[in-house]
């Protein structure tokens, strides 16, 4: 079992601690190399273009709902209640299930990014 993998027990309980920052390295390290086999393809510039687009677009996206989320009284007070709630329930198992469903959405997401740069790298092969 490689150190970005960890066994779970019957309950979903990690049977040894996992680490989120290590999931998000691991993320990161997958994303990166999908993104080199990317920039060593033909497609690199309109790719590179691409994500460059899609992450200035994301990021004005959500800096515009943070900005209308933050100008709503109502929300201030349900966040309010949501800081006292998360407080009360840090230690519960419903945010051991959070924890372990963000684990699994990470490695889901690690799995895809893999297999785009698998299919790259067989497109790439193929073409030549």
């Amino acid at each position: 079992m490689s150190d970005e993998q960890v066994a779970y027990d019957d309950t979903g309980e990690d049977k040894e601690h996992v680490d989120l920052g290590a999931e998000f390295a691991a993320l990161g390290r997958k994303f990166a190399d999908a993104m080199r086999n990317a920039w060593d393809s033909e497609e690199r510039q309109r790719i590179e273009n691409e994500f460059r687009e899609g992450f200035r677009r994301f990021s004005e996206e959500l800096e515009k709902g943070f900005d209308s989320v933050r100008q709503n009284e109502q929300v201030r007070r349900v966040e309010e209640n949501m800081r006292k709630v998360r407080d009360e329930v840090d230690s519960s198992e419903a945010a051991q299930r959070i924890r372990q469903a963000t684990i699994n959405s990470l490695r889901g997401l690690s799995d895809t990014l893999e297999r785009m740069a698998q299919e790259i790298n067989k497109r790439e092969e193929s073409a030549e």
